[in-house]
């Protein structure tokens, strides 16, 4: 009633050796945004590929000391429910309290993380 299936050694190295391509290909795609494959003998057009375009999307949540919660964020597409565009300013004010929440900090943090990355900040002071 009960099977057992065996594998040589050689099958496993192959199913590993092949699960390695694999994932080679698709971390390759994954950083890079396309993966260059080639095909002997296959001369494809460029129409019949499309380019995978990588958004970049920056969030931030302040928590007020009155204890709301206001979450802010950039980049494209549809926006969640009670998300707000990022203050362009050094400060926010609560809409519920009025009391002012300084992102001085959060600016040095961003300026930090993007010249890290080598990318340039939107906002600049």
């Amino acid at each position: 009633m009960g099977s057992t299936i065996t594998l040589s050694g050689f099958t496993v190295l192959v199913i590993f050796l092949l699960g390695v391509g694999v994932g080679w290909v698709l971390g390759k795609f994954r950083v890079s945004g396309r993966a260059n494959i080639d095909f002997t003998g296959v001369n494809p057009t460029p129409e019949s590929f499309k380019s995978v375009k990588t958004t970049t999307v920056r969030s931030l949540t302040l928590k007020c000391k009155c204890g709301a919660v206001w979450n802010f964020r950039e980049g494209t597409g549809l926006f969640a429910p009670g998300t707000q565009p990022i203050p362009s300013g050094d400060s926010f004010v609560c809409p519920k309290c009025g009391k002012s929440i300084d992102l001085k900090a959060e600016r040095q943090f961003e300026a930090e993380a993007l010249a890290e990355l080598g990318g340039k900040s939107k906002i600049q002071d």
